[in-house]
């Protein structure tokens, strides 16, 4: 397992540099928004992004290197293989919210004279986003498997998204009136949302993890 947690992390080193380099850049205009939800929501997609853009880049670098190919040579157990990767995405947004919690804060924390002071990365948006990170890969980690080697087209439809995600979300949010729940999901308190979606996100990793784990065992590499 820590081996091949050790080989996830250096296939990562490369994209981690540039999303280290997109968090510090983006960090400055989230915090310099004055709205506090709209902070939030800037400092949340880019923990989303990094997160889903690293899944994309990790896939490409297997295909690369031939990962699988490798390891399934050694002697093991290919549900290792899956579980190691549904940890790492389990830890690697997790850690990248505690480095933009505090990021946000230090940059806040600096005397900015002529700038007001902006929004910080709260504990609570972290424990938010990261919920809906899992969930998106829950439905990423197994079409993966199913398509290894034949996953291009779909990476590139989802980088794409990913760039268009927050023009076109603004644009629907501005010429589209609130749905009823809306203002009933507002009432609810943090902490219900929070665990809401935690439990949630739980469940449906699991359920993912189990079928990937079917599709790894019986797939063949050459």
């Amino acid at each position: 397992m820590i081996s091949l947690l050790k080989k996830d992390m250096m296939l990562s080193r490369k994209p981690m540099m540039l999303i280290g380099v997109l968090v510090i850049v983006w960090t400055i205009p989230a915090f310099l928004v004055q709205s506090e939800l709209m902070g939030q929501v800037v400092f949340g997609y880019m923990l989303f992004f990094q997160s889903y853009y690293l899944a994309i880049m990790l896939t490409q670098q297997d295909e690369a290197v031939k990962a699988d190919l490798i390891i399934n040579s050694l002697p093991v157990n290919r549900s290792l293989v899956v579980a190691e990767r549904y940890l790492y995405f389990m830890v690697q947004p997790a850690a990248m919210s505690v480095f933009i919690l505090l990021f946000s804060r230090t940059v806040w924390a600096i005397p900015a004279p002529g700038f007001p002071q902006g929004q910080v990365f709260s504990t609570a948006g972290a424990m938010i986003v990261l919920p809906v990170i899992w969930i998106a890969l829950s439905f990423y980690l197994p079409v993966n498997y199913l398509s290894i080697g034949k996953i291009k087209v779909f990476n590139q439809l989802s980088f794409m998204a990913l760039i268009l995600l927050p023009g076109i979300a603004s644009r629907f949010i501005k010429n589209t009136e609130m749905p009823v729940w809306f203002p009933r999901l507002l009432e609810l308190s943090i902490e219900t949302i929070i665990g809401t979606l935690l439990l949630a996100s739980l469940i449906i990793y699991f359920i993912s993890y189990k079928i990937s784990n079917k599709i790894y065992k019986i797939k063949d590499f050459y």
